[in-house]
């Protein structure tokens, strides 16, 4: 019988930034998107999981293999083997909520099972309440995809309880998603923003002696008033939260590089095509944002601000590229550091007169020097720092606390103070 032929697709940029991050080793283990959703009330466990395993089934991405190609690695879609989610009950423990909380944040540390690119799992908490979660491999999805596949079980599960025979819409096929990406690197606009990035990393920064020796991680929330006093300093600023704490965190990493010329990392999602919109794959880049903090939180705001207006036009264009093109060290978490990531608790999906809650858990590859602020309901404030070496995630989580500790209780002449 002869040997089964695949139609091989040249990997995007996202896909390339994996493999040349290390995160695959051919075995698909490290670096992934996790996500959570809050399943309130009754849920019946077969439309769900039938929902989950049509979903899956469809979508191209999720299916993946990479292999070395003639002139370098390509990609196929494998064989779409129905995978049922794993399924805990925490029931038995003296605080199963917690207990679930204490699963999901050790689980989105943990590597994806070896040779798979997904993995889901049912929490059983408490009467009424489960949790669904889902992580992904960032050579198959990256954030955006992850919550776009998250959508479409929702409404797939939506259309069982109805009993609606309507054809459930897709989640685009792989090729589409490679269009999108040889059309751009055969465009003129790839052409700007690689001249973009050149000047922007010309003369690179100095880069201090970064220690390497045994990963550090700490997760904390933070305390009440520094999550509400960062929102009333955003809105009196006229800046999105994001953006204030891009600056709070460029101001805590001049005060631990000693370096006033700062160099960070910048998770975006590369979606401004409507198209691009719909499809679930790996679409997502890490691009640096140069800024010279020589003030305070206040002025770097404003920094933090033009900076965007410069440099997101210009997202689509490989970030491993742009730091190898300008002699910095690679991979781009490398490079740049912090590479910081600025998240929310996802509106959530209506079902009746429920509400499914949605959380983003981890947004993919890290840097040497990670930190993801998660804004969540009420107002709360978690932050996670993680580094290539424990004395780099105690010198940021100092100075962090010491900087939003400062800006959010100190007033203005606080925020307009060097860290």
């Amino acid at each position: 019988m002869p040997a089964q032929r695949h139609v091989t697709l040249p990997l995007t940029a996202a896909q390339r930034r994996v493999r040349l991050a290390g995160a695959t080793g051919g075995d698909f283990s490290t670096g992934k998107v996790a996500r959570c959703v809050e399943m309130r009330g009754p849920t019946d466990r077969v439309h769900f999981e039938t929902a989950l395993r049509e979903v899956v089934a469809r979508t191209e991405a999720l299916h993946v293999r990479v292999v070395d190609g003639v002139d370098g690695p390509v990609q196929f879609v494998g064989p779409r083997t129905p995978v049922a989610p794993s399924s805990v009950d925490l029931g038995e423990e003296d605080d199963p909520v917690r207990a679930a909380d204490d699963w999901l944040a050790d689980a989105a540390t943990l590597p994806l099972p070896p040779g798979r690119t997904f993995h889901h799992v049912v929490l059983q908490v408490v009467p009424g309440l489960s949790y669904w979660y889902a992580e992904y491999h960032p050579i198959a999805l990256d954030a955006f995809g992850a919550a776009l596949v998250e959508r479409h079980v929702v409404d797939a599960y939506r259309t069982l309880g109805r009993h609606d025979c309507r054809q459930p819409t897709g989640t685009g096929a792989l090729r589409e998603l490679v269009a999108l990406d040889v059309a751009y690197r055969a465009s003129a606009q790839r052409d700007r923003d690689r001249a973009y990035w050149r000047s922007l990393l010309d003369g690179p920064p100095a880069r201090p002696a970064r220690n390497v020796g045994t990963p550090g991680r700490h997760r904390i929330t933070l305390p009440p008033h520094v999550a509400i006093g960062s929102h009333r300093l955003a809105h009196r600023l006229g800046v999105p939260l994001r953006r204030l704490l891009v600056a709070v965190s460029a101001v805590a990493a001049r005060a631990v590089t000693g370096e006033r010329d700062v160099l960070l990392g910048l998770p975006v999602t590369c979606r401004a095509e409507a198209a691009s919109r719909l499809l679930a794959g790996p679409m997502g880049n890490v691009v640096p944002l140069r800024l010279r903090v020589d003030r305070g939180v206040e002025e770097t705001c404003a920094a933090v601000t033009a900076a965007l207006a410069d440099g997101l036009p210009h997202q689509r264009y490989c970030g491993e590229d742009a730091v190898r093109e300008a002699g910095l060290p690679g991979p781009v978490g490398t490079a740049v550091a912090p590479v910081v990531d600025v998240v929310r608790d996802g509106p959530g999906h209506r079902l009746g007169g429920r509400r499914w809650r949605s959380r983003p858990l981890r947004g993919g590859l890290t840097g040497d020097v990670h930190l993801t602020f998660t804004d969540r309901a009420g107002p709360r404030l978690d932050l996670d720092v993680t580094a290539a070496d424990t004395g780099d995630a105690d010198a940021y989580l100092d100075r962090l606390r010491q900087v939003l500790d400062d800006v959010t209780t100190g007033g203005r002449a606080a925020t307009r103070q060097a860290g």
